[in-house]
């Protein structure tokens, strides 16, 4: 009679009690006959002709990424160096650098840098040369107008300043005023050249990359095929910003070309080496009579039966996680690599040319829609110091009200200050209830639309002509005829903003702005702000009513 057997998990198990596939992973010895049947039944007394990998021969060739162009196709090309950090090039804002803040922070600096070098006699005409402008004319804002009154005494306008001292080539000049004596003008155009140097151009095309109304980065980068002499475009269209690596891009449409207008040579590779076997903690060990690591026990791993990740990865531990060597290769930083031959000799002298391992449009460290051989390596930063958000704005959903928001909780304002708009929020209704009048207990009051937080930027969806819909910022008035329009740079306030309908799921984003750290692998370092978008929590509800009695 015939039958279809099946098995959904296949694992040792014991009569022990308690039983359990850890009793039965143990080894306890017993008698040798014992032992010796233990080794037949895993196979170690089985032998065959395999031999293992001794020596790797490795050509290739390698060509530099020297093409970067920000934004969709009609951004401009930039060459760029391939040293150069890309992370940086991509992420950096135009204007974080001409900002009210930084000209302060800058002047300072500079002030210092005089101080140091013995030249402080000129602190003071240049003070009255370059002095701090208002960064609030209308006096709005309490909190920047006693910051300008404590540094207008003491600073210098760091923007006007590098106006004056850097000359169309970049090199230090002496500025028109105040006047520097002779004796002291080398001492001061050193100090102007190690001040510039620390207070650099932002980099060419930064703030392009980055597309408001998608919420996102996009990019793309090019280097010349090493070997076929094409152009091998990479392009990032969805980039939330954060650590870059080569899984956030793909092979761009063969009808993309990013020209350049100087050529690169390709580098060819020749390796040699001596494999060696992939370990990692808790591998298991080549044969049954080993010392293991006691931290790692797969046998107290709990997998359903349709867990097929989970029992994956320990088949993939406990059968073939011996069977990987190692044999490193250094390519040039940033570059694009096409492997020409891998050639593997074993124990045996026997050679086998080893080919791309793609198995059914997967292939591994590939990227999408690209020759399987090409290999990319990004010049992209180590680890980053990040620092807290300077901004932090949530969109989010309302279905009730048949809106989205853009909820503003913290914004930086003109002088570098961090402002919690939340906090700020609540002390204005907190006032605004403290000096209102008294009403009867038994007046009524019709209320044509009550007054969501000022912090909450409505998002209306409007259509755009195309079949689709955008939600485009507005801002509420509210019953006092006080409009709160947005202040950060997400929300874009004083520019026309209307994000696609697609960008903001049900579950919401958070965008976040906040500065990051990091040293090259030539020591230099990059201090840029970065643009986070992450999925939120879920949908919010702002309260928002219309045609409202209330009994006060």
């Amino acid at each position: 009679m015939r039958s279809i057997t099946t098995w959904l998990r296949i694992e040792p198990q014991s009569d022990a009690i308690p039983p359990g596939p850890d009793t039965a992973l143990q080894a306890r010895i017993s008698d040798p006959a014992w032992m010796l049947g233990r080794q037949w039944q895993l196979g170690e007394l089985t032998g065959d002709d395999a031999g293992s990998p001794v020596g790797v021969r490795l050509r290739a060739a390698a060509a530099p990424l020297t093409r970067l162009q920000c934004g969709g196709p009609d951004g401009e090309v930039q060459e760029i160096d391939p040293t150069d950090p890309l992370e940086p090039l991509v992420q950096a804002e135009a204007g974080q650098a001409a900002t009210w803040s930084a000209a302060v922070a800058g002047g300072k600096h500079f002030l210092r840098a005089l101080e140091l070098a013995g030249l402080d006699g000129l602190t003071p005409a240049l003070r009255d040369a370059f002095p701090v402008l208002d960064p609030d004319p209308g006096g709005r804002d309490p909190l920047v107008r006693r910051r300008f009154r404590v540094l207008r005494r003491e600073g210098i306008d760091g923007n006007a300043l590098r106006a004056a001292v850097r000359g169309p080539d970049g090199e230090p000049r002496l500025p028109q005023h105040p006047q520097v004596q002779q004796a002291q003008q080398d001492a001061f155009l050193d100090v102007v050249r190690r001040w510039l140097a620390w207070h650099p151009d932002p980099p060419a095309g930064a703030g392009t990359a980055w597309v408001p109304e998608r919420f996102e980065y996009r990019f793309a980068v090019a280097a010349t095929d090493p070997v076929a002499g094409s152009d091998v475009v990479l392009e990032a269209p969805e980039f939330r910003g954060g650590r870059l690596d080569w899984p956030d891009l793909r092979a761009a449409d063969a009808a993309r070309v990013l020209t350049a207008a100087t050529a690169t040579e390709p580098v060819p590779l020749l390796h040699s080496s001596l494999p060696t076997r992939a370990t990692y903690p808790g591998m298991p060990a080549n044969r049954w009579w080993e010392m293991e690591d006691g931290d790692v026990s797969y046998g107290h791993i709990e997998a359903e039966g349709g867990d097929l990740a989970r029992l994956m990865a320990i088949e993939f531990a406990t059968v073939y996680g011996n069977d990987w060597f190692l044999a490193p290769c250094d390519v040039p930083y940033g570059s694009v690599a096409v492997i020409t031959s891998l050639v593997v000799t074993d124990t045996f002298g026997g050679a086998t040319l080893i080919g791309p391992a793609v198995h059914d449009g997967w292939n591994m460290f590939g990227l999408s829609g690209i020759r399987p051989h090409i290999l990319v390596t990004l010049p992209v930063l180590g680890p980053t110091l990040e620092g807290s958000p300077v901004e932090h704005v949530r969109l989010a959903r309302d279905e009730a009200a048949n809106l989205a928001w853009g909820i503003e909780r913290t914004f930086t304002n003109v002088t570098g200050e961090v402002v919690d708009r939340h906090e700020a929020w609540r002390d204005r209704i907190a006032a605004s209830v403290t000096a209102g009048m008294p009403t009867p207990d038994d007046a009524m009051r019709y209320i044509l639309a009550n007054d969501p937080p000022d912090y909450w930027i409505p998002l209306v969806p409007t259509a755009d002509g195309h079949r689709s819909i955008r939600l485009q910022r507005g801002e509420i008035v509210h019953g006092d005829g006080q409009a709160f329009p947005a202040s950060g740079d997400l929300l874009m306030p004083g520019q026309p903003l209307a994000i696609f309908d697609e960008e903001v799921p049900r579950s919401g984003l958070q965008a976040t702005r906040s500065w990051q750290f990091a040293r090259t692998v030539t020591g230099g370092c990059w201090a840029w702000i970065v643009r986070r978008v992450r999925p939120d929590r879920g949908e919010a509800a702002s309260g928002l009513r219309f045609d409202e009695l209330t009994a006060e």
